[in-house]
């Protein structure tokens, strides 16, 4: 009798029990979305269909772990869970969502990547290790990453981002009469892109490295650009 491997088993039980969930919603009853996941890519897209969509592709789920989709008011909640405290993250769920333009969102992720596409309503991230790719008509974003890139387009008010090494690349549709970008990075280059004509104070801090600035502050400005970065340049130009 030929002999498998464990490991092979293993893999092949793995897959056999991999399966894909999805929930649907009254699209007019939501208002924000939760989301908690220990790892996998996650991708929300705003769309205006009657039906919000969540699926969940459950790629590691061994027996103890949980998906839990639910709507309490005009709140979606999804999040993962894993019942043994000895073994927590082994669940690798992917999230494929659709929901209302202007639906607040508030996302929290081990690991894996992030885009959110023709987001509009507010934005608020964790994310231990991976790539954020926002775009849409945002005009309140705070974003916390650990390790990755950070690439933000669409932005039109106050925005705040926090990396432990990792780039950004951040492009401003619109830069408000007043508020802040503040950006802070253990290690790590920023590019900020603005319109020509924008009107802004900067406030820049850098251990080691240097900031080019192809447009030029207005101190007076009521709209201000905080930068701090242990290592890592600050490049501000015209989008």
């Amino acid at each position: 009798m030929r002999l498998i491997p464990c490991a092979l088993l293993l893999l092949a039980t793995s897959a056999a029990f991999a399966k894909t969930e999805s929930k649907d919603f009254d699209a007019k009853y939501v208002k924000s979305f939760v989301i908690e996941n220990m790892q996998g890519d996650i991708s929300i897209t705003g769309v205006t269909t009657p039906r919000a969509l969540v699926v969940a592709d459950e790629v590691k789920f061994p027996e103890d772990c949980i998906l839990d989709v639910k709507q309490e008011g005009t709140e979606i909640t999804a999040k993962v869970d894993q019942k043994s405290f000895m073994r927590k993250g082994d669940c690798k769920v992917n999230f494929t969502i659709s929901v209302p333009p202007n639906t607040n969102l508030e996302i929290k992720l081990g690991s894996g990547n992030l885009t959110i596409l023709n987001g509009q309503g507010k934005i608020q991230y964790k994310v231990g290790n991976g790539d954020v790719n926002v775009d849409g008509d945002i005009a309140d974003i705070d974003g916390k990453i650990g390790s990755g890139k950070t690439t933000v387009s669409g932005l039109k008010g106050k925005a705040s981002f926090f990396a432990g090494s990792g780039t950004h690349k951040i492009t401003y549709a619109k830069v408000p009469s007043k508020g802040e970008l503040e950006i802070k990075t253990g290690a790590g280059a920023t590019d900020v892109l603005l319109p020509a004509d924008s009107k802004f104070a900067l406030d820049a801090k850098i251990g080691a490295g240097s900031v080019h600035n192809e447009i030029g502050e207005t101190k007076s400005a009521k709209f201000k650009i905080t930068y701090k970065a242990g290592t890592g340049d600050l490049n501000i130009n015209k989008n």
